[in-house]
């Protein structure tokens, strides 16, 4: 027995040896495996599964309504799919996302840049050397920042690069009087110009007075004479150079929240036409602030005024069945006679009221009612909103004539809504103004609630 487990234990050791041994030969001299492995299909699932968190939460409160908006900030390897979405419950509301916006931030940076440059010129006279240097520069250095530099001309250089010699050949006449004969030897062999010997080549002899004789002797001769080979002109270029890069996609998710329970413990108190128009002023306050305050609020305008309607249906119908429009003050519970049940005719008429009421509202949404936003730059970055127009998907086309009278510049900002974005996506939109023509292709993704659209004429 003790045999057995003495040669396992052997066998151990060896295999272990041997493994070890195999991964030193698969390593070279390194003991251990490389550590900057790209990382394993585990390691990105479990990085996708982790959610990303928010840099900023705001949170408005609408009495009964809330909102929450959460802003991401995702770099291009971040996927929008892990930020949360789902609906939540927190004091006693109920959230779920109604809009999500994503704007690409853009980094824009300056900086100062001096080039210097050699060319070769054909003079040095300072108008030819300005003529060959051209007085701009388009100029991008290796980061990326682009831009025109301007010639600066009190760094103007020029120098020569070189000289060389070339012969000429010249000629010279001298005349000598007074010759007693015709003899060469009285005339010089040669005579000195500019440094160089010229040897005499021909003399003509002429009679003169007497027995005395005139002669002119030619001398000729090759003569060095040195050139510039050429002008080096150095200048320097100077000015400034930009750059615009993308940053981060700036994400905001938007949450509407409503009450989860309505209290039914205490009864309800008797709603009556003061109550009543008391509340539509409270409603007509909190839109008017929504309308102010918040551009974007769309969802929020929309259900306050549908709660607003509500509420006007509800009083006309108490006033009518009251047979007078003033106020109606509630009576002391032990003496107010009992009220008399409600006519049914009255109730058929108030719900069909209802239902007509919202179908008209949802033919006006749908039909009606613009569905693009329409926003005008009126000051430096400052958009002012104009108005709506329509598009839909059989006739897609954005007339911006309309606006030609409010329309302070010729740059708008165009939002299409949730159903806008739903039905022309992937579509090109034209765009009108002015007698000028725009198209664009409508690219976003699908859980985007609204698209905008830069446009300039």
């Amino acid at each position: 027995m003790k045999t057995k487990v003495i040669r396992a234990l052997a066998a151990f050791l060896i295999g272990g040896i041997f493994m070890l041994a195999g991964s030193i030969i698969a390593y070279g001299d390194e003991a251990y495996p490389p550590q900057d492995e790209p990382p394993t299909a585990m390691e990105v699932a479990t990085e996708m599964a982790l959610p990303i968190f928010p840099v900023q939460v705001e949170e408005h409160d609408f009495g009964n309504m809330r909102r929450v908006i959460r802003t991401y900030e995702l770099t291009d390897y971040e996927d929008p799919a892990r930020i949360r979405t789902e609906s939540f419950e927190r004091e006693g509301f109920y959230f779920t996302m109604s809009e999500i916006t994503r704007n690409r931030a853009s980094n824009f940076s300056v900086r100062q840049h001096t080039e210097k440059v050699e060319i070769v010129t054909s003079s040095q006279s300072p108008s030819v050397v300005l003529a060959e240097l051209n007085g701009t520069l388009e100029f991008e250095d290796e980061d990326g920042y682009v831009g025109i530099l301007t010639l600066d001309i009190a760094s103007i250089n020029t120098v020569t690069t070189g000289h060389r010699t070339i012969n000429r050949t010249t000629t010279e006449t001298r005349t000598f009087s007074n010759l007693s004969s015709t003899d060469a030897s009285l005339i010089p062999s040669s005579i000195t110009v500019g440094g160089n010997t010229l040897p005499i080549t021909d003399i003509q002899w002429a009679s003169g007075s007497g027995q005395m004789f005139t002669a002119t002797a030619t001398y000729s001769g090759t003569r060095a004479i040195p050139i510039h080979d050429g002008y080096l002109t150095t200048a320097n270029f100077h000015g400034e150079l930009t750059r615009i890069a993308n940053g981060e996609s700036v994400f905001k998710v938007i949450f509407t929240g409503v009450p989860l329970h309505v209290e039914t413990a205490t009864p309800a108190p008797v709603r009556t036409a003061s109550s009543l128009e008391s509340q539509i002023e409270e409603l007509q306050q909190e839109l008017s602030y929504v309308r102010d305050t918040n551009e974007n609020a769309e969802s929020v305008e929309e259900y306050l005024e549908a709660q607003i309607e509500e509420l006007r249906q509800e009083l006309t119908y108490i006033q009518g069945a009251s047979g007078t429009t003033e106020t109606l003050t509630p009576q002391e519970p032990e003496t107010r006679e009992p009220r008399e049940p409600i006519n049914i005719s009255w109730l058929g008429v108030f719900i069909v009221l209802v239902i007509l009421s919202a179908a008209g509202a949802g033919v006006y949404f749908i039909f009606i009612r613009g569905n693009v936003k329409v926003h005008n730059l009126v000051d430096g970055e400052d958009y002012a909103y104009l108005g709506r127009t329509k598009v839909s998907k059989r006739n897609r086309v954005i007339d911006l004539t309309s606006f030609t009278e409010r329309a302070r510049t010729a740059s708008f900002t165009l939002e299409l809504g949730r159903l806008a974005v739903t039905f022309l996506k992937g579509a090109t939109v034209t765009i009108n103004y002015g007698g000028n023509t725009f198209q664009h292709i409508v690219n976003c993704d699908k859980v985007m609630s609204k698209y905008s659209i830069p446009v300039e004429f």
